[in-house]
């Protein structure tokens, strides 16, 4: 038996198929816009960080490197000209925009070291001075110093960019991508500042000094011998020469004489006999004639590491010194800092420098190359002096 339903009217609470798709075509065109805005904005970055990328490259990719500086006086005229070279391994074009002069003196009281401008090309702006394809050279016109005397040391400072970065109608737009290259001479001409230490009639310039040590220990070897080289000098001769190696503070010494000739473009032993002196030690030299520097201080700290060669690197042109070769011998393993310090006829600082040493275990000797914190003349070097302090 089936009980009679009761037929209810249903209320209308559900959407109508065009109702429904109103409603799918409003949200897939909203969904369509917003997919269009994000897109877009995601198109644009990318597109931005890839010009930055591209941009960072190409920087990265462009290098310039001055071959020389010719700095003449003519007629009381003084010129300077920079040659440059594109040295990039990537075919990028480099535009020369600036050339800026800085001159280098040093506060005696403080030893601080001054950089003072002195002019750029152009004067207030940067422009386009060369184009340079890769391998490509040119010889540029650059500023000078009048007022700086001759011996002081210029410091040569060439702004460029990749000329894809370069805007002729806006120089400024891209100035965050210049980067630079510099280089140092000597000013050769002008009026020359008195001298300290004025040369005397026959001198020796000595670069090398190294004497034979036991390396683990920093002793003298049995072999007695002290190796230098008289890289210059007055005029070509013989000297008698003697050298002398006296532990720091009195204690073990000796000394040793050889006929030489001057100058030598080899290292030339002299033998004596030296009694195992042990670093810290001075070694000098001298003759009749002046020996530039003669005296070499070589540190050292018994059982650990010493220094067992020192050799100074030097520009023919100006024969100027500005680096320092030192050799090291090793006892045992350690962080060390060297300081070398050159000093003239006055005992006045005239340059120094420093480098952080590793020795690990099992290492017994170590080359070292200090740069100088300014270049000096190597005749106004009288004293070299090294020192060695351990870090850990």
């Amino acid at each position: 038996m089936f009980k009679k339903c009761k037929r209810t009217k249903l209320k209308n609470k559900g959407l109508t198929v065009i109702e429904v798709t109103i409603i799918a075509s409003i949200t897939l065109v909203l969904g369509l816009f917003l997919l269009g805005i994000s897109t877009g904005l995601f198109f644009n970055t990318t597109l931005d960080l890839t010009k930055e990328t591209d941009k960072g490259v190409q920087k990265l990719r462009g290098l310039l490197l001055i071959e020389a500086i010719n700095y003449t006086l003519t007629d009381n005229v003084e010129r300077a000209l920079v040659v440059v070279r594109n040295i990039a391994k990537q075919p990028i074009d480099l535009t020369v925009t600036k050339i800026d002069l800085y001159s280098v003196s040093r506060n005696e009281a403080s030893g601080e070291t001054i950089y003072k401008y002195q002019g750029s090309i152009p004067r207030t702006t940067f422009g386009n001075l060369s184009k340079l394809g890769i391998g490509k050279s040119e010889t540029l016109e650059a500023p000078t110093c009048p007022g700086c005397r001759m011996g002081t040391e210029l410091i040569y400072r060439v702004w460029y960019v990749p000329s894809s970065l370069y805007d002729e109608k806006d120089p400024f737009k891209y100035v965050s991508e210049m980067t630079y290259t510099q280089a140092s001479i000597i000013k050769p001409v002008g009026e020359a500042a008195p001298l300290a230490c004025p040369l005397p009639q026959d001198w020796v310039l000595v670069d090398k000094v190294d004497p034979i040590t036991i390396v683990e220990l920093g002793e003298m070897h049995p072999v007695n011998k002290v190796y230098i080289k008289p890289a210059f000098a007055s005029y070509a001769t013989y000297l008698d020469v003697f050298v002398s190696v006296q532990e720091v503070g009195g204690g073990r010494g000796g000394y040793g004489f050889g006929r030489i000739p001057v100058p030598a473009y080899n290292d030339i032993p002299i033998s004596g006999e030296y009694a195992g002196a042990r670093a810290p030690f001075t070694i000098t030299i001298s003759s009749d004639w002046s020996m530039i520097p003669g005296v070499w201080y070589f540190d050292g700290l018994y059982g650990e590491i010493h220094v067992s060669g020192i050799t100074l690197l030097w520009l023919e042109r100006g024969r100027v010194v500005y680096s320092v070769m030192v050799e090291l011998g090793a006892g045992s393993s350690g962080n060390y800092e060297v300081l070398v310090t050159l000093k003239d006829c006055n005992l006045n600082v005239v340059a120094k420098g420093s480098s952080i040493v590793k020795v690990l275990e099992g290492m017994r000797s170590i080359t070292t190359f200090i740069d100088l914190d300014r270049m000096v003349r190597f005749d106004q070097v009288y004293v070299v002096e090294t020192s060695i302090r351990k870090l850990s």
